[in-house]
């Protein structure tokens, strides 16, 4: 699939990178139709973050149609439009029930990386891999 990947600070280039894939069974693959930029997105296009990496997909907010739901999804099936928001969370840890998305326990998919001295901040599309 074709992505808007991040070569350097104040470059961008779309590029073909693998195709998502469910990982857990509460996953949803979206094929994006449109996408936008925020304020959120500046500090990434000029290379300010030390996680960024050349290649590292961009893209936080965006709509779109949902095309491979994981067996546990029960609010969304292949076909629906979405409009997805930036956080990635879980919807069932503590935080989550307790409204605070940001702080979700289950968000990062690469936990493995996660500094447990230093937290780890919730998941996010279109920021850097931790």
């Amino acid at each position: 699939m074709r992505a808007l990947c991040w070569v350097a600070a104040d470059e961008v280039a779309v590029r073909e990178v693998s195709d998502p894939e469910l990982r857990n069974e509460r996953d949803v693959i979206v094929r994006v139709r449109r996408s936008t930029t925020c304020g959120g997105d500046l500090p990434l296009l000029a290379g300010r973050d030390p996680l960024l990496r050349a290649g590292d997909v961009l893209g936080a907010e965006f709509l779109g149609e949902v095309v491979e739901v994981g067996p546990a999804v029960r609010r969304h099936r292949t076909g629906d439009r979405v409009v997805v928001g930036a956080s990635v969370a879980c919807g069932g840890c503590w935080y989550c029930r307790q409204g605070l998305h940001s702080c979700c326990d289950n968000s990062s998919v690469d936990l493995a990386s996660a500094d447990p001295d230093q937290g780890r901040d919730a998941g996010g599309f279109g920021r850097p891999r931790a």
